[in-house]
């Protein structure tokens, strides 16, 4: 009971305390987004603990009790970072997490360079020469990046793309079939949120 939604349920997370909160989305865009706005994304922006946004749980679930599945297997964690501290605590975090499955973690970087489609960072040729110096420094900046973390036996590797960030991640996810993407969040809302956005 009691409104707002998402204030109520992270009022109840932490007072569990719960270590994780899964909530569904129904990806909500346009117009109807826009007035309505989204419980998961504010819950991204407020949770007092990790979440996991559940795209596929759509189809609402039979009353009768369902047969023991699979047991759930976590091979390949997908970490989006763009080199600030909060994407370095999300780092740390997914560590954790894949030690836990054995899973194998890919660094992503999307360099958003303002083109209207993506390119292939692996074209040399596609490559304008400031495209060229970007993925340059970008790599660099990843090499410094992962020497701030410990992986121990974590497997790891890097990956970078150039485009839109939530697109490319997106489609990134997909393309490689990962089982889950771990990221952080600065928590921005109001008027920041709404110029800056997520």
């Amino acid at each position: 009971e009691g409104a707002p939604v998402f204030d109520m349920i992270c009022s109840l997370a932490a007072e569990i305390p719960a270590d994780l909160l899964v909530v569904p989305t129904r990806a909500s865009k346009g117009i109807k987004r826009f007035f309505l706005g989204s419980t998961a994304e504010r819950l991204i922006q407020h949770c007092p603990c990790p979440l996991l946004v559940d795209r596929k749980s759509a189809a609402e679930l039979p009353l009768d009790m369902l047969p023991a599945g699979p047991a759930l297997r976590i091979d390949k964690i997908l970490v989006p970072v763009d080199f600030s501290s909060c994407s370095l605590e999300g780092l740390r975090y997914a560590i954790q997490f894949a030690q836990k499955f054995a899973a194998k973690i890919t660094l992503l970087h999307v360099l958003d360079l303002g083109y209207s489609r993506p390119i292939d960072v692996t074209a040399a040729s596609d490559l304008t020469r400031f495209a060229r110096a970007a993925l340059k420094d970008a790599r660099e900046q990843m090499r410094k990046f992962v020497r701030l973390v410990k992986f121990g036996s974590v497997r790891f590797d890097t990956a970078f793309v150039i485009g839109a960030p939530v697109e490319q991640i997106s489609d990134f996810a997909f393309a490689k079939d990962f089982d889950v993407i771990i990221t952080s969040t600065h928590g921005f809302t109001g008027f920041k949120h709404v110029l800056i956005g997520s």
